[in-house]
């Protein structure tokens, strides 16, 4: 679940953003591309939000944790990244563990993208001309949706990183995302979700003493994200131009 997400921002709207938490940026390291990115893929890079002794630091990561045994592998190994992260197994993968509770971080995206197979409506009215048209059922579609917050333009993604340092691009991070089961309101869509933190939660979240970051975990309620159906081209990774988010439908407030 999850396997695209994207931003759509300007730099001065997301340090708006994140300004209740981080009203001063104490590094950046944030790469332009990574402010206009409407088709982001695992490996691709994602903006982050994290906490150091010295101040709020925004930047950009690898989409996909790199482990601390895998720093030194094969590019094969990282081709096949760990973007998502499910909650009930933060405690007993020994990977996730020191991370989640060291290295949190935020995920600042503009939303995610989920594919459902949709079946096109009744079309038995349309094909009686002849038996063999009314007898087949319709052929089910791969649909695209793009959640969103349903109030502004960015949401904050709970996750968490790990140093990675790779040949040729000394300093670079990886990150995942944290899931966890679906609200009813997103679940007619998927059974997991993205972890949405409220602004409220963003502080707790990314301090190491919190004593139960997990209680902070939680899947978006509702009127809290819309939906909108998009067109096809989403589906290459390849594609990254703006008419990635062509519509194909009206927008849904997930309730």
């Amino acid at each position: 679940m999850c396997a695209r997400t994207l931003l759509i921002t300007k730099r001065v709207k997301l340090h708006f953003f994140v300004s209740s938490l981080a009203p001063e940026i104490f590094s950046e390291g944030l790469k332009e591309s990574t402010l206009s990115s409407h088709n982001l893929a695992p490996t691709d890079d994602i903006a982050v939000l994290r906490m150091s002794a010295q101040g709020p630091e925004l930047t950009s990561m690898r989409w996909g944790l790199v482990t601390s045994g895998q720093r030194s592998a094969p590019k094969q190994v990282l081709r096949r990244p760990l973007i998502n992260a499910r909650q009930d197994k933060l405690a007993t993968w020994r990977d996730w563990t020191t991370p989640f509770q060291q290295r949190r971080c935020l995920v600042i995206t503009s939303g995610w993208i989920e594919w459902t197979m949709e079946t096109p409506g009744d079309a038995s009215s349309q094909a009686q001309t002849t038996l063999f048209a009314a007898s087949r059922p319709p052929e089910p579609k791969r649909q695209a949706w793009w959640f969103r917050p349903a109030k502004g333009e960015l949401l904050a993604l709970a996750g968490f990183w790990n140093p990675w340092d790779p040949p040729g691009d000394p300093g670079r991070d990886s990150a995942a995302l944290i899931t966890v089961a679906a609200s009813p309101a997103l679940s007619r869509w998927h059974d997991r979700s993205p972890v949405v933190l409220p602004q409220s939660a963003w502080g707790a979240y990314l301090n190491p003493d919190t004593v139960d970051p997990q209680a902070l975990l939680r899947s978006p309620g509702p009127g809290e994200i819309e939906v909108q159906p998009l067109a096809a081209g989403i589906g290459s990774v390849r594609n990254k131009a703006p008419s990635v988010l062509q519509p194909e439908g009206e927008v849904i407030l997930a309730m």
